[in-house]
């Protein structure tokens, strides 16, 4: 599913009140997925040089994974990447 289909599905979930409790849940990994996207571009653009699933540009990867795991578990991966990121721009 692209990212134009997700967001859009979670829109009229939203806007129609339904599934609610599911919007609001994966609203949660929207968002986590954006700013793993966000911090994995941050990392080419600035030259930090990290690789791994953590790094990668894929929002469908990364909202996949938050999915999988809830987005108050994927918060600490969110943490790392911010952290790794800040001792990359020292």
């Amino acid at each position: 599913m692209s990212k134009i289909s997700i967001r859009a599905m979670l829109l009229c979930l939203a806007l129609t009140g339904a599934g609610t409790g599911i919007a609001q849940a994966a609203g949660g990994c929207v968002e986590y997925a954006n700013q793993a996207v966000i911090s994995a571009a941050q990392n080419r653009d600035w030259g930090c040089g990290f690789h791994g699933l953590r790094w990668s540009m894929s929002f469908e990867e990364h909202f996949g994974w938050c999915r999988s795991v809830g987005a108050a578990a994927a918060y600490p991966e969110r943490l790392e990447r911010q952290r790794a990121l800040h001792a990359c721009r020292r």
